[in-house]
């Protein structure tokens, strides 16, 4: 394993010669190194080196298929540690999140991936995405967490694949839904605006019936009560519906109208 301090002036060489690599480093192997440190609570580390330079690699095609599908199993792995728990394990699922995320786009654009590896990921942030309840998106100190934000930009990447079906979004949907409602953190950091994205682009691939996606926001609507989770879990539904409202508007009518309704009600 390269030292922290090697690595970072490593990827600063790097990075200053805009990604492209000499033969005095080999892509790959520099990549495995990098995604060891992924998620580390330096942020101009784990941000501003390591995650660009993977991204640069993959999305540049500098390492090969096998090797994104090695970088992919990686971050797979990435997503049990510390999962359930409220700490700094949060940046190395989160920003495996977002490699995920970048690896599914290059997919979408030169397919590498079968069926069965779709599948796989797709159980795997299903389940992390539910499970996980450290939401947080800014960290003092310590950079982005984007808990739920990222998680997101996967199953925005996975509802544009043609292979996605019905019961698919419908099961992204419902991640969607838990994520939103949570009543332990406010969304303050653009992450309802990323996850109305997917829902919005859902709609727009005509997979779901209009009338599946009005009963899906009538969920959203709320019995009274009292207390800060409340008010939390109010406010993070508010802002979701009305940056879903804003996608969808005035293209759908009907279901902009639920989602007006459903705010209102909320609200009496």
């Amino acid at each position: 394993m390269i030292p922290k301090e090697e690595l970072r002036r490593t990827l600063i060489y790097i990075k200053n010669k805009n990604f492209q690599t000499t033969m005095q480093y080999d892509a790959y192997e520099l990549s495995l190194e990098a995604i060891k440190y992924i998620g580390d609570p330096d942020p101009n580390l784990r941000d501003d080196l390591v995650l660009t330079y993977l991204e640069a690699m993959i999305l540049n095609h500098t390492i090969n298929d096998s090797q994104v599908k090695t970088l992919l199993n990686i971050c797979l792995n990435n997503l049990n540690f510390g999962l359930g728990k409220i700490d700094d394990s949060v940046f190395t699922r989160t920003c495996s999140m977002l490699i995920i995320a970048i690896i599914i786009y290059r997919h979408r654009n030169y397919p590498f991936l079968n069926k069965g590896e779709i599948n796989q990921i797709f159980e795997k942030i299903i389940y992390t995405y539910k499970n996980d309840q450290d939401v947080r998106g800014f960290v003092e100190g310590k950079g982005w967490a984007y808990g739920a934000a990222n998680g997101a930009d996967i199953f925005f990447e996975l509802s544009l694949l043609k292979d996605t079906e019905n019961n698919d979004m419908r099961r992204i949907l419902d991640a969607i839904y838990h994520k939103v409602k949570v009543g332990h953190y406010g969304y303050i950091h653009n992450e309802d605006e990323r996850m109305a994205r997917v829902v919005s682009n859902i709609i727009r691939r005509n997979i779901i019936s209009e009338n599946q996606i009005y009963e899906w926001i009538q969920k959203f609507e709320l019995q009274p009560a009292i207390g800060s989770a409340y008010i939390v879990r109010r406010t993070n539904i508010r802002n979701f519906l009305r940056c879903l409202y804003f996608q969808l508007h005035p293209e759908y009518t009907f279901l902009c109208n639920t989602i007006l309704r459903t705010i209102e009600k909320n609200h009496e």
